[in-house]
């Protein structure tokens, strides 16, 4: 058996998503071009950073998530989209089903 990683990358990506959809969001504010929502571009830059600098290894760490780090997975896009509690739990529970479904994918090969 493998070393087991953590998911700090995978994180990272997780993280990088969301807050370029937030800035296309701002940036389309109403159906129309927000000049003002530019400046976001210095604040996405950094997360760009952290989430292309190791993209490669988050394939893998997701590919080895385990039920602790899901839940934390699940704890960073409920923080990262500004979840209500309802779709926090739809979340978590999604989460769940996709490693359990991976889990299935990896039963069946073997």
């Amino acid at each position: 058996m493998s070393e087991k990683k953590d998911i700090k990358d995978l994180k990272e990506v997780v993280i990088f998503g969301f807050r370029t959809f937030k800035f296309g969001k701002d940036l389309f504010n109403g159906g129309h071009f927000q000049i003002a929502a530019l400046g976001g571009v210095i604040q996405l830059y950094p997360a760009a950073v952290a989430a292309f600098d190791n993209i490669g290894d988050a394939i893998p760490q997701a590919e080895d998530i385990d039920a602790e780090e899901m839940a934390e997975l699940a704890a960073t896009v409920i923080s990262e989209g500004a979840l209500n509690e309802h779709a926090a739990d739809i979340v978590a529970k999604s989460l769940k089903v996709a490693a359990s479904t991976y889990e299935l994918i990896k039963a069946i090969k073997a």
